[in-house]
């Protein structure tokens, strides 16, 4: 985020949002009923006043200007800073490359309502989509666990880092569809932080969960999981022989209506298997809408 036409900001929001829906009105003759969805997570430089919230806020301005119905997210959800399709898959070419070239030619901003974040709290043609979307993609998950009793009795403790990210709320109510006790999160960084404070670089992949390893030592947790910030790459250590070593990094793909990347793991513990299923990119909460719509995140 910064000034200039090779960072994000406001005008680069807008521009790119003007060429997608040029684009958009190009492939979908219904957009005005269909509408988008927009999310956001917590990502921000506190300096410039710039926030995801806010681009998402102007993303949706453009496209209310345009009387396009616009289902933005009223809190943060898991949001990658990518474009996805109705299909809930991430766009690919040739779609990119026309998107690029439908910016190319709506670089100047149409009007002032454009830049007006606050025209999402008093349009009719905006609406909220948490509650209903957060439950269809928990019932989804719900779908994909076939062992709850045996979750249920499962003894293993757990720990969380969201990374100052997104990813504890829907971490822990994904633990509790799989019936397991919601896990240990890391105080440090259980909430948004657009600083990122406690880690160089809030990757998990890149080893930075030294917070997570002595929590984990110090409640006797055998299994430490970690989020990105917003939630669509996931890291997983089990304690072994006295230490803690790192046994799965994965990374998100499309689970079809849902947009969502469902990890699982099958632990064997307390003489039985225990089934962990783990929502490390609940984008399938934001990108859930997609089936039904085009989905954009901020």
């Amino acid at each position: 985020m910064g000034a200039g036409f090779n960072r994000i900001n406001d005008l680069t929001i807008i521009q790119s949002t003007q060429g997608l829906y040029a684009y958009l009105c190009r492939c979908f003759a219904d957009l005005s009923s269909r509408g988008v969805v927009v999310g956001y997570d917590t990502r921000g430089q506190e300096e410039s006043g710039c926030s995801s919230q806010r681009l998402a806020k102007l993303t949706a301005a453009v496209m209310l200007s345009r009387d396009v119905p616009v289902h933005l997210f009223s809190t943060f959800v898991p949001t990658p800073y990518v474009v996805y399709w109705c299909n809930g898959a991430q766009i690919a070419s040739p779609h990119d490359k026309e998107v690029l070239r439908c910016i190319e030619e709506q670089l100047e901003p149409w009007n002032a309502s454009c830049w007006d974040e606050k025209l999402v709290d008093h349009s009719s043609l905006r609406t909220d989509p948490l509650t209903q979307i957060n439950s269809c993609y928990m019932d989804d998950l719900t779908s994909l666990c076939f062992h709850r009793d045996l979750n249920s009795g499962c003894t293993l403790k757990f720990i969380h880092s969201s990374f100052h990210g997104v990813g504890h709320d829907f971490v822990q109510q994904a633990f509790r569809v799989f019936g397991f006790a919601p896990p240990i999160p890391v105080p440090e960084q259980k909430d948004p932080d657009p600083n990122f404070s406690t880690v160089r670089c809030p990757n998990p992949e890149e080893g930075e969960s030294a917070l997570s390893l002595l929590l984990a030592d110090r409640e006797n947790a055998q299994i430490v999981l970690a989020t990105d910030p917003d939630a669509d790459r996931l890291a997983v250590a089990e304690q072994s022989n006295g230490y803690v070593k790192l046994t799965a990094v994965r990374y998100p793909s499309s689970r079809g209506s849902v947009g969502g990347f469902t990890q699982v793991l099958r632990v064997d513990r307390c003489g039985s298997e225990a089934q962990l299923s783990l929502s490390a990119c609940v984008p399938g909460v934001a990108g859930r809408c997609s089936q039904e719509m085009s989905w954009l995140p901020c």
